[in-house]
């Protein structure tokens, strides 16, 4: 049930009021001559937004709209992530054509609602964005900078639901435009384009970093979770290549089995071109917050602790199989800004966890947690940490508070 109690919007008819959280949904019109019932028979879907849009319509025509097509734009309107406003503005002016445009290619509407000017004076806009839904899709698409093809309607129709955003569809415009013929295929044989294939297309990745193969397994992938994966670890090895200060020989990916492989070779890589021994003899400053230690009847010490050197960060990364070891340089750096501890609870699996200082309020946040060999986490023990962290922070105020307090006193006397 969507959160929003109630919208009031001005059109020219009157005031158009949304009542979503009522037992039956009611889109209301108030007018002189009293309060007009228009859609008493809509139920929004389990957290949907209904979004502010405008009018420029006859009374007749507002009423049909509402009964006739009202049920599809909010329907068709809710699988989008962003931008509903103006999508929702562009359907309820340009009507039935603007709907079964979204129905067919929700990719294009949603580039003809972002191109659209909503400052227009509606009665512009509503003429504007009505001439524009009736073209052919060849001519939409010339008038949006697109080559206009049947082929690239495809290739749009190809973009899911939740990627249908203004900076993803520019990313594949630009993809399009530059008519790479190897993209173009790769892009014709993806059974999705989600936004990492686009992503994975860009100069950065392809073909150096990424195979013709990995980027249509990613295709594949419909799972968003599953896709935020993927990119997490490659986002994990782009940062290992940028802070190494020298060139490493990173093997492409041929498939998503290939992350873990390659990500093995290339934190090897890293250790040896920043030298272990290097590493081992780091110091590091105090830890901002002290570890503690948890009574337990194992054999094994639970707790929180800091890992205050450069040998123990190795050591922690051979034990858990993970790369924290290249932090090293970057906890130097960083002067107690960043910080790295190993956390292991009772007869729970340990885990690993960093520890970033906010620069604007000097406040601690956890900046990643990690598993043995990247696993996920036990969300027991990701909640310990978090609630480690809160009291540890809250505790570090009370003595500063007490220590400004005695102070103030002092100078008193």
């Amino acid at each position: 049930m969507s959160l929003i109690g109630e919208y009031t919007i001005e059109c020219n008819e009157g005031r158009l009021i949304l009542h979503p959280n009522l037992p039956h949904a009611q889109c209301l019109l108030s007018h002189p001559a009293g309060i007009l019932p228009l859609c008493p028979r809509y139920e929004p879907e389990s957290g949907q937004y209904l979004l502010p849009f405008g009018y420029s319509r006859s009374m007749d025509t507002l009423l049909h709209i509402v009964d006739s097509l009202g049920d599809r734009i909010l329907q068709g309107v809710s699988r989008f992530r962003k931008n509903k406003a103006a999508l929702l503005k562009l359907c309820f002016n340009a009507g039935r054509p603007a709907v079964e445009l979204m129905e067919d290619c929700p990719a294009l509407i949603g580039l003809i609602a972002a191109r659209l000017d909503a400052a227009l004076p509606i009665r512009e806009y509503t003429e504007k964005a009505a001439q524009l839904v009736r073209r052919k899709r060849k001519e939409i698409l010339s008038s949006l900078s697109y080559p206009a093809s049947r082929s690239v309607i495809r290739l749009l129709r190809k973009i899911p639901a939740a990627d249908r955003e203004s900076a993803h569809l520019e990313a594949f415009r630009k993809i399009i435009v530059a008519g790479n013929p190897g993209k173009i295929k790769i892009l014709r044989h993806a059974l999705h384009i989600n936004w990492l294939v686009v992503q994975l297309l860009s100069e950065k990745y392809f073909p150096a970093r990424v195979h013709r193969s990995f980027v249509l397994e990613t295709g594949g992938l419909a799972d968003p979770e599953a896709i935020e994966e993927v990119w997490l670890r490659i986002a994990e090895m782009d940062r290992i290549i940028e802070t190494a200060g020298c060139e490493l020989f990173v093997p492409p990916l041929r498939g998503l089995e290939s992350l873990e492989p390659v990500h093995d070779i290339l934190v090897d890589e890293y250790l040896e071109a920043r030298r272990y021994k290097e590493i081992a003899r780091l110091t590091f400053s105090e830890p901002p917050l002290p570890g503690m230690e948890i009574a337990n009847d194992t054999a094994v010490s639970c707790g929180v602790f800091p890992l205050k050197n450069g040998m123990e960060l190795l050591s922690e990364g051979v034990e858990m199989d993970h790369c924290i070891a290249t932090y090293a340089h970057d906890i130097v750096e960083e002067n107690g800004g960043l910080y790295a501890y190993h956390v292991q609870l009772p007869r729970k699996p340990p885990a690993t966890f960093l520890i970033r200082k906010s620069p604007l309020h000097g406040t601690m946040r956890v900046q990643e947690i990690r598993g043995r060999s990247n696993s996920t986490v036990d969300s027991a023990v990701e909640l310990f940490v978090n609630d480690w962290l809160a009291r540890s922070e809250a505790g570090r105020d009370r003595e500063a508070a007490s220590g400004n307090a005695e102070l103030s006193g002092a100078e008193q006397t």
